[in-house]
Protein backbone atom coordinates (compact mmCIF):
# COMPACT_ATOMS: atom_id res chain seq x y z
CA UNK A 1 0.00 0.00 0.00
CA UNK A 2 0.71 3.48 -0.49
CA UNK A 3 1.95 5.55 2.99
CA UNK A 4 3.51 8.53 4.79
CA UNK A 5 5.73 9.50 6.65
CA UNK A 6 6.83 12.80 7.96
CA UNK A 7 10.59 13.27 7.76
CA UNK A 8 13.71 15.86 8.34
CA UNK A 9 15.05 16.03 4.86
CA UNK A 10 18.13 18.03 4.06
CA UNK A 11 17.68 21.67 2.61
CA UNK A 12 20.04 23.49 -0.12
CA UNK A 13 20.54 25.91 3.03
CA UNK A 14 22.66 23.48 4.76
CA UNK A 15 19.87 22.65 7.55
CA UNK A 16 16.51 20.69 7.83
CA UNK A 17 13.11 20.70 6.88
CA UNK A 18 9.87 18.51 7.90
CA UNK A 19 8.07 16.95 5.11
CA UNK A 20 5.89 14.84 4.30
CA UNK A 21 7.28 11.87 2.33
CA UNK A 22 4.85 9.46 0.38
CA UNK A 23 6.15 6.35 -0.33
CA UNK A 24 5.95 2.43 -1.89
CA UNK A 25 7.47 0.00 -0.34
CA UNK A 26 8.06 -3.48 -2.79
CA UNK A 27 10.17 -6.47 -3.15
CA UNK A 28 11.44 -7.57 -6.62
CA UNK A 29 12.03 -11.29 -7.36
CA UNK A 30 13.95 -12.96 -10.23
CA UNK A 31 12.10 -16.26 -10.85
CA UNK A 32 14.63 -17.01 -13.44
CA UNK A 33 12.25 -17.31 -16.38
CA UNK A 34 13.84 -15.91 -19.16
CA UNK A 35 13.16 -16.24 -22.94
CA UNK A 36 15.82 -15.89 -25.94
CA UNK A 37 16.15 -15.28 -29.35
CA UNK A 38 16.37 -17.83 -32.37
CA UNK A 39 17.11 -16.65 -35.64
CA UNK A 40 14.80 -18.34 -38.29
CA UNK A 41 14.36 -18.26 -41.75
CA UNK A 42 13.94 -15.09 -43.26
CA UNK A 43 15.37 -13.11 -40.69
CA UNK A 44 12.60 -13.85 -38.39
CA UNK A 45 13.04 -14.44 -34.67
CA UNK A 46 11.52 -16.31 -32.49
CA UNK A 47 11.78 -16.93 -28.80
CA UNK A 48 13.18 -20.46 -26.75
CA UNK A 49 12.74 -20.59 -22.76
CA UNK A 50 16.53 -19.56 -21.47
CA UNK A 51 18.56 -20.41 -18.76
CA UNK A 52 17.76 -17.90 -15.36
CA UNK A 53 20.67 -16.19 -14.05
CA UNK A 54 20.68 -13.12 -11.95
CA UNK A 55 19.37 -9.83 -13.18
CA UNK A 56 19.85 -6.37 -12.54
CA UNK A 57 16.91 -3.95 -11.73
CA UNK A 58 16.97 -0.39 -12.85
CA UNK A 59 13.79 0.93 -12.00
CA UNK A 60 11.68 4.14 -12.38
CA UNK A 61 9.06 4.85 -10.41
CA UNK A 62 6.23 8.03 -11.81
CA UNK A 63 3.82 8.92 -9.67
CA UNK A 64 0.98 10.76 -11.83
CA UNK A 65 -2.00 12.59 -11.05
CA UNK A 66 -5.40 11.63 -12.90
CA UNK A 67 -7.55 14.48 -11.61
CA UNK A 68 -9.85 16.92 -13.34
CA UNK A 69 -10.61 20.45 -13.17
CA UNK A 70 -14.51 21.25 -12.83
CA UNK A 71 -14.23 21.89 -16.97
CA UNK A 72 -13.14 18.50 -17.35
CA UNK A 73 -8.92 19.28 -18.38
CA UNK A 74 -6.94 16.36 -16.61
CA UNK A 75 -4.72 18.46 -13.91
CA UNK A 76 -0.89 17.07 -15.54
CA UNK A 77 0.90 16.89 -12.79
CA UNK A 78 3.52 13.82 -12.37
CA UNK A 79 6.40 13.11 -10.00
CA UNK A 80 9.83 11.40 -10.15
CA UNK A 81 10.77 8.85 -7.04
CA UNK A 82 13.36 10.82 -5.32
CA UNK A 83 16.33 9.51 -3.19
CA UNK A 84 15.90 10.50 0.42
CA UNK A 85 18.25 8.45 2.71
CA UNK A 86 16.82 9.64 5.81
CA UNK A 87 13.08 9.20 4.93
CA UNK A 88 14.52 5.38 3.77
CA UNK A 89 16.08 5.00 7.14
CA UNK A 90 13.26 5.95 8.59
CA UNK A 91 11.22 3.99 6.60
CA UNK A 92 12.99 0.82 7.02
CA UNK A 93 12.76 1.12 11.09
CA UNK A 94 9.21 1.16 10.47
CA UNK A 95 8.65 -1.50 7.69
CA UNK A 96 11.35 -3.90 8.17
CA UNK A 97 13.09 -4.27 11.26
CA UNK A 98 16.02 -6.30 10.50
CA UNK A 99 15.94 -5.89 7.09
CA UNK A 100 17.25 -3.25 4.59
CA UNK A 101 15.06 -1.59 2.16
CA UNK A 102 17.41 -0.30 -0.90
CA UNK A 103 16.37 2.90 -2.73
CA UNK A 104 16.00 3.05 -6.50
CA UNK A 105 20.21 3.91 -6.79
CA UNK A 106 21.08 1.14 -4.70
CA UNK A 107 18.87 -1.75 -5.67
CA UNK A 108 20.08 -1.09 -8.90
CA UNK A 109 24.04 -1.73 -8.21
CA UNK A 110 23.24 -5.16 -7.31
CA UNK A 111 22.55 -8.22 -9.11
CA UNK A 112 19.08 -10.01 -8.10
CA UNK A 113 20.06 -13.91 -7.70
CA UNK A 114 17.45 -16.27 -8.63
CA UNK A 115 14.84 -17.28 -6.16
CA UNK A 116 13.99 -20.97 -6.75
CA UNK A 117 10.62 -23.36 -4.91
CA UNK A 118 11.93 -22.86 -1.28
CA UNK A 119 14.81 -20.51 -1.39
CA UNK A 120 13.73 -16.89 -1.66
CA UNK A 121 16.29 -14.64 -2.73
CA UNK A 122 13.61 -11.38 -3.10
CA UNK A 123 15.13 -7.63 -2.46
CA UNK A 124 12.74 -5.39 -0.67
CA UNK A 125 12.44 -1.64 -2.22
CA UNK A 126 11.16 1.53 -1.67
CA UNK A 127 10.82 4.55 -3.66
CA UNK A 128 9.72 7.70 -2.11
CA UNK A 129 7.95 10.78 -3.30
CA UNK A 130 8.10 14.63 -1.58
CA UNK A 131 6.26 17.93 -2.74
CA UNK A 132 3.40 15.38 -3.50
CA UNK A 133 0.03 18.05 -4.23
CA UNK A 134 -1.96 16.86 -1.34
CA UNK A 135 -5.18 18.11 -3.58
CA UNK A 136 -4.52 14.95 -5.59
CA UNK A 137 -7.35 12.16 -5.09
CA UNK A 138 -6.74 9.85 -8.23
CA UNK A 139 -3.64 9.04 -9.28
CA UNK A 140 -1.00 5.51 -10.63
CA UNK A 141 2.44 4.76 -9.65
CA UNK A 142 4.01 3.43 -13.28
CA UNK A 143 6.87 0.93 -12.45
CA UNK A 144 9.42 0.57 -15.21
CA UNK A 145 12.31 -1.60 -15.39
CA UNK A 146 10.38 -5.17 -14.22
CA UNK A 147 11.14 -5.71 -18.01
CA UNK A 148 13.32 -5.29 -21.16
CA UNK A 149 9.75 -5.82 -23.60
CA UNK A 150 9.35 -3.13 -26.07
CA UNK A 151 7.28 -2.74 -29.36
CA UNK A 152 7.70 -0.66 -32.00
CA UNK A 153 5.14 0.60 -34.64
CA UNK A 154 4.99 2.20 -37.89
CA UNK A 155 2.22 3.76 -38.81
CA UNK A 156 1.34 2.83 -42.87
CA UNK A 157 1.98 5.43 -44.78
CA UNK A 158 3.76 7.95 -42.16
CA UNK A 159 7.66 8.00 -43.23
CA UNK A 160 8.76 9.46 -46.89
CA UNK A 161 12.34 9.44 -48.11
CA UNK A 162 13.69 12.49 -46.79
CA UNK A 163 12.35 12.36 -43.59
CA UNK A 164 14.33 12.64 -40.00
CA UNK A 165 14.56 8.86 -38.69
CA UNK A 166 11.96 7.52 -36.32
CA UNK A 167 9.15 9.66 -38.44
CA UNK A 168 6.16 7.81 -38.18
CA UNK A 169 7.15 5.45 -35.46
CA UNK A 170 6.07 4.74 -32.27
CA UNK A 171 7.95 3.21 -29.33
CA UNK A 172 6.44 1.93 -26.48
CA UNK A 173 7.76 -0.48 -23.75
CA UNK A 174 6.03 -2.42 -21.14
CA UNK A 175 5.00 -0.52 -17.69
CA UNK A 176 3.52 -1.63 -14.90
CA UNK A 177 0.85 0.63 -13.73
CA UNK A 178 -0.32 0.82 -10.28
CA UNK A 179 -4.26 2.31 -9.53
CA UNK A 180 -4.41 4.42 -6.58
CA UNK A 181 -7.24 7.15 -5.02
CA UNK A 182 -8.07 9.23 -1.79
CA UNK A 183 -11.11 10.11 -0.76
CA UNK A 184 -9.93 12.95 1.39
CA UNK A 185 -8.58 16.28 0.75
CA UNK A 186 -5.40 18.93 0.98
CA UNK A 187 -6.35 19.07 5.05
CA UNK A 188 -4.89 16.82 7.63
CA UNK A 189 -3.45 14.27 5.00
CA UNK A 190 -3.20 10.78 6.50
CA UNK A 191 -2.34 7.32 4.93
CA UNK A 192 -5.50 5.95 6.08
CA UNK A 193 -7.41 7.39 3.01
CA UNK A 194 -5.29 5.75 0.33
CA UNK A 195 -7.23 3.15 -1.57
CA UNK A 196 -5.88 0.65 -3.63
CA UNK A 197 -7.80 0.31 -7.21
CA UNK A 198 -10.46 2.84 -9.16
CA UNK A 199 -13.38 3.76 -7.25
CA UNK A 200 -16.80 2.09 -8.42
Amino acid sequence: PMRMIEVDVPSPSGGSQRKQVWYLVYRVRNTGQTLEPIEGEGGVYDAKPGQGEPVHFYPQFVLESHDRQNGGERVAKAYLDRVIPAAVEAISQREMRGRKLLNSVEISEQPIPVSTGRIDRSVWGVATWTDVDPRIDFFSIYVSGLTNAYRWEDEPGAYRPGDPPGRGRSFARKTLQLNFWRPGDEHLTSEREFRTGTPL
